[in-house]
Formats: structure tokens, sequence, C-alpha cells
């Protein structure tokens, strides 16, 4: 019985550190996406047009998507926007795929059919 309850915390324990690995990953990676849009504003705006968008391959590739007022400029606030939109669908996906695999051991329903 020691040897479940050592393995239960051990996993916690590990759980946790790859949950704040995970987090250092996000915070990194939001630090360096500021400093790519800093750097690509060329004029100083705090927006970036099309061809300042150009120096920032993330900007560049998903610039209409991230364009959410379609003005032809991106803010940080609309990159913000974008980000959140992307981590709920794919927060919904994950969701989506582990409700069809516990319902893959679920009896098929019939519609119309009775329960005997």
């Amino acid at each position: 019985m020691k040897t479940g309850w050592w393995l239960l915390l051990s996993a916690l324990a590990f759980s946790a550190a790859a949950r704040d690995g995970f987090d250092q990953r996000r915070t990194l990676f939001a630090d360096r996406l500021r400093a790519e849009f800093v750097a690509a504003d060329k004029d100083g705006s705090g927006s970036l047009s099309k061809e300042e968008a150009a120096a920032m391959p993330f900007a560049a590739q998903r610039f209409a998507d991230l364009d959410a007022n379609q003005d032809g400029e991106i803010t940080w606030a609309e990159v913000g926007g974008y980000v959140e939109r992307a981590k709920a669908a794919r927060e919904a996906g994950f969701e989506q795929r582990r409700q069809a695999m516990l319902n893959r051991g679920a009896p098929a329903t019939v519609p119309g059919a009775t329960a005997p």
C-alpha cells in the first residue's frame, strides 16, 4: 500500500513540474512575440501595417486573421485576442476528443428505439 501512495505522490509532483514548465514556455513565447511585435513596429504607432508585419513571421502568416477589425493594421490587443481565440478553439477540440474517447465504449443509440 505504501508503494501505491508513493507512486501517486510522484505522479502528482511530476504533473506539477510539467505544468510549471509549460507555463514558463508560454511566458517565454509571449515575451518573444511581444519583442518581435515592437521590433517590427518601425514607425512606433503601436500597430503593424501589412508591410511591417512582413518582418514578423507569426503576424505575416496570419495577417487577415489577426486584423480583427479589418482596418489594415494589427494592434497588440488584436494579437492577444487571436491568441485567446486559438487557445479556446484548441481546448474545445481537446474536450471534443476527450468526450469521443469516453463514449467509445457506450452502447450505440438508435433514434426511436426503446431500451429493453
